[in-house]
C-alpha cells in the first residue's frame, strides 16, 4: 500500500530494499532478540553459505564439465564479493 502512495513506486521501492539490505549487512551475528529488524540469519553467515556451496560445487566438478547456477540476485552479489575479494 505503502509504494502505490508514492510518485515513483518503483524509486521508492529501490529506496527501501537499500536500507533493508544495508541493515542486513550490518546486523550482527549475535543479534539482540529485542532489536526491531531481526533478521533470521545475519550477513556474514548468508555469504558463508553461499560461499561454502560454491566450494563444493567445485569440488564435485570435473575440469571439463560445464555447470550452470540458477539462483538470486542475494546469492549472486555475495559470490561477486567473494571472487573478487
Amino acid at each position: 500500500h505503502y509504494l502505490q502512495q508514492q510518485a515513483s513506486p518503483t524509486r521508492a521501492f529501490i529506496e527501501l530494499f537499500s536500507q533493508a539490505i544495508e541493515q542486513w549487512q550490518q546486523q550482527s551475528n549475535y543479534a539482540n532478540a529485542n532489536d526491531n529488524y531481526n533478521y533470521n540469519e545475519s550477513w556474514q553467515h548468508f555469504t558463508q553459505r553461499v560461499n561454502q556451496g560454491l566450494q563444493q560445487l567445485i569440488e564435485q566438478t570435473n575440469d571439463n564439465d560445464t555447470v550452470f547456477v540458477f539462483t538470486s540476485g542475494g546469492v549472486i552479489s555475495a559470490a561477486i564479493m567473494q571472487i573478487l575479494s
